[in-house]
């Protein structure tokens, strides 16, 4: 009988003992944008997943380039996309050019997202002018390849279903006015050196 109290009475306590602490969850392993953006080392890897970028809208898809060209010759395999290297059938629902067309548009949030965090935490002033480069750039290869397209610059939150169009000439405008106040803050030389193997 006593068994029976003592493993009651150590039940009891642990039922009426406050656990509350204990069942609060913290994500420790994957905080916010908020949260992470704030500290130096979340920061850089969003100014590295900026440039990183740039593999995906040139690694695989050069015929939005070259194809169509005299810099391209189509090869036994032919091309991903034939619309683009006869301009025969080529539509918005090319493969190639959905898929360039995504890319560009996702790095460019990226870019809008270091933008606003780096502005909201003063950031490296730097690494922001070097950013809002970068991303004049994405809008330089938008408006080459499509014309009037839809200028984004601010940090999208919520599901957008309607962007308008910004006619090619001030998608130029706001390209020039950013690549000019990303220059007055960028050094004359870098201060990080890529370094090249040399043969």
């Amino acid at each position: 009988m006593k068994k029976i109290i003592y493993i009651l009475t150590f039940v009891s306590a642990i039922l009426f003992t406050g656990c509350s602490d204990f069942l609060t969850e913290t994500n420790k392993s994957n905080p916010d944008a908020a949260t992470f953006y704030k500290t130096t080392s979340g920061y850089e890897s969003l100014i590295n997943a900026c440039y990183s970028t740039l593999r995906d809208v040139y690694g695989d898809n050069i015929e939005m380039f070259v194809a169509g060209t005299d810099l391209y010759k189509v090869g036994r395999s032919g091309l991903v996309s034939q619309g683009l290297g006869t301009y025969q059938s080529l539509t918005p629902a090319d493969n190639s050019v959905k898929a360039f067309y995504s890319t560009v548009y996702q790095s460019i949030k990226k870019c809008n997202d270091a933008i606003y965090y780096g502005g909201l935490y003063n950031h490296n002033a730097v690494k922001i002018a070097e950013i809002r480069f970068l991303r004049a750039f994405y809008y330089f290869q938008l408006v080459q390849q499509f014309g009037d397209v839809a200028l984004s610059t601010e940090v999208i939150t919520t599901p957008v279903t309607n962007f308008p169009r910004t006619a090619a000439v001030d998608v130029y405008k706001f390209i020039t006015d950013e690549m000019k106040a990303a220059l007055e803050v960028l050094p004359v030389t870098a201060a990080n050196k890529i370094i090249g193997i040399s043969g």
